[in-house]
């Protein structure tokens, strides 16, 4: 799922990239030489280069942004966009490696947390910290599915606590 709205964005990214119409093919039997052809094309290189900077820098902004708010989740979507902008930076790749390495840092710290609050019997606590761990890895199944067995949890000691039904 992640995957795909990455690759979603990208491609919005890219498309957006190209505001300029592609340059029309020329008519059967006509020349494609001469000045004004190649300075039209080298402008349209421009133009685009210009476009995906733009882009680039405005993702690299946000990803800065989120990254000092503490939003890494969005931090590491900005960063993933920016590395597919531009496959052959190696800060944005150092970025993505360094983001998911703190969302898996922070992420296991709340993992920890969580599992001793629910071997407790705090199940609210849990919860909240379950949430706190699939705010910041989304991708998070550990979490996701102790989440469902607290609610799994929950739902049975509803129904073997309600009183029983009285005969009529």
């Amino acid at each position: 799922m992640r995957t795909h709205g990455v690759a979603s964005a990208a491609l919005c990214a890219l498309l957006s990239a190209c505001a300029l119409p592609p340059v029309g093919d020329p008519t059967p039997g006509t020349a494609v030489t001469g000045p004004e052809t190649a300075a039209s094309a080298g402008e349209e290189t421009n133009a685009s280069q210009l476009a995906i900077g733009s882009l680039e820098k405005t993702h690299r902004e946000r990803a800065l942004a989120y990254a000092r708010a503490r939003n890494l989740a969005d931090a590491l979507v900005q960063w993933e966009l920016l590395t597919l902008l531009n496959p052959q930076s190696h800060e944005y790749r150092n970025a993505v490696a360094e983001t998911r390495a703190r969302i898996q840092g922070i992420a296991g710290d709340l993992l920890g947390g969580a599992e001793r609050a629910r071997q407790n019997g705090n199940l609210e606590q849990a919860t909240v910290l379950y949430l706190r761990v699939l705010n910041i890895d989304r991708e998070n199944t550990a979490a996701a599915q102790s989440l469902r067995d607290i609610d799994a949890e929950r739902t049975r000691r509803a129904y073997l606590n309600r009183p029983p039904r009285g005969s009529y």
